[in-house]
């Protein structure tokens, strides 16, 4: 149940945000989403009854379509077109990889504790902190028009 309501919820605040983007600044759209999650991972462990579950399911959606939209909306708007795939490309890796380690991360705070909770807290306060730096941080962008290239020297035209 929390896939699908997550999922369908994540969908609407994708074109929600992607709204929003155009008419707010993103760096409060990503404070709302990074506030969000930080409330859904602050209280996932106290997860007992369905209503909990749907709460949570929402808030990860809602979150997640957010945060989604401004981290491919902002790329360029921050650092132009010129280098633009490889800046992409190294943020998305770096997310890959991030993904992979939360298993192994979650797995040892398991072992080591015998809950995951320690994890999701300090996840909360991390992401609670970015949240507060993502709303309060300005975003200096590129000239909305195309950056000047310089032109070939004759013997390489």
């Amino acid at each position: 149940m929390v896939l699908v309501v997550s999922t369908m919820l994540g969908l609407a605040a994708n074109f929600a945000a992607g709204w929003l983007a155009s008419r707010w600044p993103v760096q409060r759209l990503m404070g709302i989403g990074m506030a969000m999650l930080a409330v859904a991972l602050l209280l996932l462990p106290m997860v007992r009854t369905y209503a909990h579950v749907i709460f949570y399911g929402v808030t990860m959606g809602v979150s997640g379509g957010i945060v989604t939209v401004v981290f491919f909306s902002i790329w360029g708007k921050v650092y132009g077109p010129s280098h633009l795939g490889k800046i992409q490309g190294c943020a998305q890796m770096m997310t890959v990889f991030a993904s992979a380690v939360g298993p192994l991360l979650l797995a040892e705070t398991l072992e080591r504790t015998g809950s995951y909770d320690v994890m999701f807290y300090g996840l909360a306060g991390v992401v609670a902190v970015l949240g507060v730096g993502s709303w309060r941080v300005p975003v200096r962008t590129t000239p909305s028009g195309p950056i000047a290239v310089p032109s070939l020297p004759p013997k390489f035209r």
